[in-house]
């Protein structure tokens, strides 16, 4: 069984859910995209992280806390595989980004010397004390909000599955009831995870985002043909099911170069010009 920090595979171009032979992926539904009015200094409108501005924070105009950013469903599989395209807007990557270099204790000058980059297990800061690869977090809903970065980027995935009336194990998304986060750090453009079933049968669902330089993502689920081949482009979710018996294969190709980490977030985050994170939550409901 993959261990829960280790379930971010990744994948090549494009693919989308019904024609599996014809490799092009087929929309489920997209979200109306604001009027170029609303749009400021060529970032996407968001809303407010944690009771942060984080579009104010990232120096855009504070009015982007209100809005939504735009955003596309497509189903790789019904009721067990979404992929959502820019489901976190930029000012909400860099809020999350934030989060976890807050939270990451990871000794980068001391790792083991290998000959091929491979993948990086974050270790993270407990609430307790010590470090380790996943945070955990229960969630406590007020409405709106709730209590951590994590919990609010599932939020902001979940509003998007629940307004396109889309199902999770049959039913439409309801609300966690627990998040856990874990990061893993792909090297830029040999960052690889193999193919493999995360077989993680306890009624969780992964929450997984992407940030930085795009992941060449390969999934296959037992309905398809063969693999469905991604491109994931920071700020975009794949949300599946992670149990044995949906038998979700799937695996990370490799990493873009510099030039697909999105400007604003390389400038602020140098070090996402050269990798991709995988930021994976799972969600128990």
């Amino acid at each position: 069984m993959v261990s829960a920090a280790l379930h971010d595979q990744e994948s090549p171009p494009t693919v989308g859910s019904s024609d599996a032979g014809s490799g092009v992926a087929t929309p489920v539904a997209m979200e109306e995209l604001p009027p170029e009015s609303m749009l400021v200094d060529g970032l996407q409108p968001t809303r407010v992280l944690g009771g942060v501005d984080v579009a104010a924070s990232s120096g855009a105009a504070s009015t982007l806390s209100t809005l939504e950013p735009s955003s596309s469903v497509e189903t790789m599989t019904s009721g067990a595989c979404y992929w959502l395209r820019g489901a976190l807007s930029p000012a909400e990557q860099m809020q999350l980004f934030e989060f976890i270099k807050e939270h990451d204790r990871t000794d980068w000058e001391n790792l083991p010397q290998c000959m091929n980059p491979t993948p990086k297990t974050l270790q993270l800061a407990q609430p307790g004390g010590g470090t380790g690869p996943t945070l955990e977090y229960g969630c406590h809903w007020d409405g709106s909000q709730v209590t951590t970065v994590a919990s609010e980027v599932v939020g902001r995935v979940r509003d998007i599955l629940h307004r396109q009336s889309l199902s999770i194990a049959g039913r439409l998304v309801p609300e966690p009831t627990a998040v856990s986060l874990a990061a893993i750090r792909y090297p830029s453009p040999d960052g690889r995870f193999p193919p493999h079933v995360d077989h993680c049968n306890d009624g969780s669902w992964v929450f997984l985002f992407s940030l930085g330089c795009f992941a060449r993502f390969r999934l296959k689920a037992p309905a398809m043909d063969g693999f469905q081949e991604l491109e994931l482009q920071s700020g975009d979710a794949l949300v599946f099911d992670p149990s044995s018996g949906a038998g979700i294969v799937h695996e990370v190709a490799g990493v873009g170069g510099e030039d697909t980490c999105p400007a604003g977030l390389g400038d602020r985050f140098a070090e996402l010009r050269r990798c991709r994170y995988g930021v994976q939550c799972r969600v128990r409901f």
